[in-house]
């Protein structure tokens, strides 16, 4: 059809400079209307996609043809009332409008096809990272009730609960008991994905405080937050916790020298630090849970977590937030 609207247009043509090429050029000039034309199409391809996007295809289409000959008739006529003939203006024929609508229209075309690829592939980027994401978020929660359920944390800390009743040590259990609940309630929190950092704090502070009922002192662990900063600050539910529960799982724990654990922040991250007391016999750490960690961060608030590692330590920084910043992200 458009080779035969050329056919049509051009063959009957005596004007000189009245060619396709000549007329392409003319267009091609008018480089503000042409940039207006190309903001129109952009707009034209995003709205369809992000608002119509129920629509049927008939009408999508019919959509799509009523904008692109409209945009193809204004900047054909406003391209057609400055065409030059000779060395003054030409008078803006019904014939003259054709030639440029149809030469219009083609260019409107091939911009429309060229952003609509562009913005079909960012779209479906975007959406290819977002089911990722989602997965992502799917593992981490997993991983996070195989922890809540953990048996050999729930095996160990039964066992010693036994042995405060058998001896007598009746207040002590009680105690055990109300951290042990504490613990559970704040992990069943799975529709939280994130939480206020003294909040996560308190939850360390009982997790830990059953730890040493374990490993009595062969472990310690400091803590260097400002209460300003754990008011503001917000992290992933468990995310502290996890690191504190990796270093132990990794390194020795008793013996002469304790295993320390430094938990600090500069109000931007909080780091978690532990001295290097590898296992013996321990296996080579597969850095799943460190992993689902670092897609969360990544996912919910944009930034990265950062590991670093020498002879001596291990540190891990995991990135704090308010609560717009969390928003913005998602958004």
């Amino acid at each position: 059809m458009f080779r035969a609207a050329l056919t049509f247009l051009f063959s009957t043509d005596r004007i000189p400079d009245g060619n396709v090429i000549r007329m392409a050029g003319t267009l091609m000039s008018h480089s503000a209307v042409l940039a207006v034309g190309l903001c129109l199409i952009v707009l034209t391809v995003r709205y369809i996609r992000l608002k119509c996007r129920h629509w049927s295809p008939m009408a999508k289409t019919a959509a799509i043809a009523s904008a692109l000959i409209l945009m193809a008739a204004g900047t054909a006529f406003l391209t057609g009332m400055d065409y030059p003939q000779g060395h003054g203006q030409e008078e803006l024929s019904m014939h003259r409008f054709s030639q440029l609508f149809v030469i219009t229209l083609a260019m409107d075309l091939i911009m429309y096809s060229a952003v609509y690829i562009i913005d079909y592939a960012l779209a479906t980027r975007a959406a290819m990272y977002e089911e990722r994401s989602k997965a992502s978020q799917a593992r981490f929660q997993y991983a996070k009730l195989k922890q809540q359920v953990n048996p050999h944390f729930l095996f160990n800390s039964l066992n010693i609960l036994d042995c405060m009743v058998q001896e007598g040590q009746t207040e002590q259990a009680s105690a055990f008991i109300h951290k042990l609940a504490g613990i559970y309630r704040y992990m069943l929190r799975n529709d939280e994905k994130t939480v206020l950092l003294q909040d996560e704090m308190k939850f360390v502070g009982m997790y830990v405080d059953l730890l040493k009922e374990r490993f009595s002192d062969g472990f310690k662990v400091i803590t260097e937050i400002p209460e300003d900063i754990g008011r503001q600050k917000l992290v992933i539910p468990c995310s502290v916790q996890m690191l504190i529960e990796n270093a132990i799982k990794h390194n020795q724990v008793g013996g002469k020298e304790p295993l320390v654990i430094r938990i600090t922040t500069d109000g931007e991250a909080l780091t978690v630090t532990n001295n290097l007391r590898p296992k013996l016999n321990g296996s080579e750490s597969t850095k799943v849970g460190l992993n689902y960690l670092r897609e969360q961060y990544r996912y919910l608030y944009g930034k990265n977590v950062e590991t670093y590692s020498d002879n001596t330590q291990y540190r891990v920084s995991i990135p704090l937030t308010e609560n717009q910043d969390v928003r913005r992200v998602r958004e």
